[in-house]
């Protein structure tokens, strides 16, 4: 009988991925609101690390886009190296940004159709907090505790788990077409439908495809880890501004 080889004697990713968001649904209604966030944070990184960051995985991190400046390499930490790959990271996702938020501010108001104008001072506003540090709170808010644990687990794990099982793919414009694209972005929006079962919330399919995208052509998540940031924070601020939430 032939031995299959050690990737496919593995779980299936896919199977990985609806029991880990089985786990993050059940998480997010388990704990106090004020927290849900962060106990889905929790089973997704703990989801990932058993799935490709254990010290006997058979793939170092970096196969699975997940080297983040060495900071989950065996080797020891170089911050030159960190530094460096941080700030390209933060320059890819800003000028991308740059083209696609102006586009999701349209399209916000457009689906939303709020009554008031935008007020940068309702947007920023917290009681005995400056407008500063609700910015960096919110900002260290979705970048640590929801972009990290999502990005490294779907962009991460997910992905590149089922590119390894289904490598055909179709390029255009540069661009990598993958199963693993589609599939884990298809696996990311039903999730976030199940933990806030609005029909509005399977939208996230397609901000998750350029996540996607934009993994497959850095080889890497930071870029994608910062722009999932990026765009959970300027929605949040246009919620704020509009007083829609």
């Amino acid at each position: 009988m032939t031995t299959l080889s050690k990737s496919f004697q593995s779980p299936h990713p896919l199977t990985v991925a609806l029991l880990a968001s089985a786990c993050a649904t059940l998480a997010s209604y388990a704990a106090p609101e004020a927290h849900a966030g962060e106990a889905v944070g929790f089973v997704f990184m703990t989801a990932t690390y058993l799935a490709c960051l254990r010290p006997s995985h058979v793939l170092r991190p970096e196969h699975y886009g997940l080297g983040l400046g060495g900071l989950w390499l065996p080797e020891p930490l170089s911050l030159k190296r960190m530094f460096r790959e941080s700030l390209r990271a933060l320059a890819v996702a800003s000028l991308l940004g740059l083209l696609i938020l102006p586009l999701f501010w349209l399209g916000f108001v457009e689906w939303y159709q709020p009554r008031s104008p935008f007020s940068v001072e309702r947007a920023v506003h917290a009681v005995d907090t400056s407008p500063a540090l609700v910015l960096i709170n919110l900002s260290l808010a979705h970048l640590l505790v929801v972009a990290l644990p999502e990005e490294t687990f779907f962009r991460g794990y997910l992905q590149t788990a089922l590119n390894d099982r289904y490598p055909q793919h179709q390029s255009w414009c540069g661009l990598r077409f993958s199963v693993g694209l589609f599939v884990s972005s298809a696996v990311f929006a039903l999730g976030h439908f199940t933990t806030s079962p609005v029909l509005s919330r399977l939208a996230v399919f397609f901000p998750s495809l350029l996540f996607g995208l934009l993994r497959e052509k850095t080889k890497g998540v930071g870029a994608a880890l910062v722009l999932h940031a990026q765009c959970n924070v300027f929605a949040a601020l246009l919620g704020r501004g509009y007083g829609l939430y």
